[in-house]
């Protein structure tokens, strides 16, 4: 009789009252599961084997770290000290759940919404969260914990202190740092077994079709609603279901919509501009909110991920705090009279500019955004930039200096440049004309 250990991931502990880490005696592989049977029961023979005595496909038996399920487990002889693992496994080739995903997923793959399929489609997923601000930061942390394989996040801005109270993504030392870059190594820290890709981008209707091409939904966490209707008429056209969100003040709003099935942005919006609506740096926003929008968002995006029916499809979500708890939700419906549904998309000035300017609202600041992205070596630049300017600090994605006493610049790798201090949209074009010059000459 050899002494060895037989070792269960939590997930499967439920079938053995609990206990991780048995140890038997048994002369062979056999022996020692008839012995795992008589005590703990038929229960866990049912989970781990099939009625005709083979092991089901979805349990995998390791011997001293080698797999062993495709031997005959009476001629596996055992010897002391051995260590049985048994795992569930999910195929798929790249999406094949590890070991150590199992456990860490082991409390949501418990649930029947999810188990282990679920779980590899979440694996197998391609998210892009547009805008890693309050609500991005909620949404990015949510699907990265739970195991979305790859999350593609989409920013434009720069950390600031006012972000810290409510974007919990970020701290005091990410302050002049790019969202997307900061986002994308704390992501990475919650969750190696995920990819993240960042990309300090501002999306418009000349950027936003190549940014959400490959992914299989969007989540929108973004603040104005011009780059929402560009995200709305790239996902109808592209069939890229986008779930809506948006939040100021103490109220919050939510809708999933489908192409082809629901309405769209434009259809229960209308058309409005930014410059008809309230910010949050003129009327503030209430955390909380953020947090239960961005949940229900989160909640919508593992629905479509599993193939469960949307909440929220023609369907909008209205939340209010501000005296109470206040839930509405809203049915909504196509409009005849809508461009984006119809095909009829928006062509603007935007797609034949080299650049756009765009004020940020609040902010005293302007984001120069190239129509045609390159991707420019941040060294070289600094040394170019050195000799004029004072450079406060590089990161991987940018570049801050001071290019006056009253006008700081953040240049971003992609030639995106966020210029604060300037007086006015044409100020803010000399400032950047000024620097694409000495970098060209350089």
């Amino acid at each position: 009789m050899a002494k060895i250990k037989i070792k269960f991931p939590s997930i499967l502990s439920k079938f053995t009252n609990g206990e991780r880490n048995i140890e038997v005696s048994a002369l062979n592989l056999n022996e020692a599961f008839e012995k795992l049977e008589e005590r703990f029961g038929l229960t866990l023979k049912q989970a781990l084997f099939n009625q005709d005595g083979s092991l089901k496909r979805t349990i995998s038996v390791l011997l001293n770290g080698r797999n062993v399920r495709s031997l005959n487990f009476q001629e596996v002889k055992l010897n002391d000290g051995d260590e049985v693992v048994v795992i569930p496994i999910v195929g798929g080739g790249s999406t094949t759940l590890l070991i150590n995903e199992l456990e860490r997923y082991s409390r949501q793959i418990a649930l029947r919404k999810i188990g282990l399929e679920g779980q590899r489609k979440l694996k197998e997923a391609k998210v892009s969260i547009v805008g890693v601000g309050g609500l991005g930061c909620v949404s990015a942390v949510q699907l990265a914990a739970m195991g979305v394989g790859y999350l593609k996040i989409i920013d434009q801005d720069v950390i600031e202190v006012t972000n810290l109270h409510r974007q919990l993504l970020y701290d005091v030392e990410s302050i002049g740092y790019p969202k997307v870059e900061v986002a994308e190594k704390k992501l990475k820290l919650l969750n190696p077994n995920i990819d993240v890709e960042a990309e300090a981008l501002t999306i418009n209707r000349s950027t936003v079709f190549e940014a959400i091409k490959d992914v299989d939904l969007v989540i929108d966490g973004l603040d104005r609603i011009e780059p929402r209707y560009a995200v709305n008429e790239a996902c109808i056209k592209l069939k890229i279901p986008y779930i809506f969100g948006s939040a100021i003040e103490m109220y919050g709003s939510a809708s999933t919509i489908i192409p082809g099935e629901t309405g769209c942005l434009e259809c229960f919006l209308g058309k409005i501009s930014d410059e008809n609506l309230p910010t949050c740096e003129t009327v503030g926003v209430f955390p909380p909110v953020l947090s239960i929008i961005a949940s229900i968002q989160t909640s919508e995006a593992v629905n479509l991920i599993l193939k469960h029916p949307p909440a929220l499809a023609n369907k909008l979500l209205f939340l209010s705090l501000e005296n109470s708890i206040n839930l509405d939700i809203f049915p909504i419906k196509k409009s005849d009279f809508c461009s984006t549904c119809s095909g009829k998309y928006e062509k603007e000035e935007e797609e034949l500019n080299k650049y756009l300017i765009s004020e940020l609202c609040g902010k005293n600041a302007f984001m120069v955004s190239t129509t045609k992205l390159k991707s420019y070596d941040l060294d070289h630049i600094t040394e170019v930039l050195i000799k004029k300017f004072k450079v406060n600090f590089k990161s991987n994605f940018s570049l801050t200096f001071n290019y006056s006493s009253h006008i700081s610049v953040t240049f971003m790798k992609n030639g995106n440049m966020l210029i604060k201090g300037a007086s006015s949209k044409k100020e803010a074009e000399e400032v950047y004309n000024s620097i694409m010059n000495l970098i060209e000459l350089s």
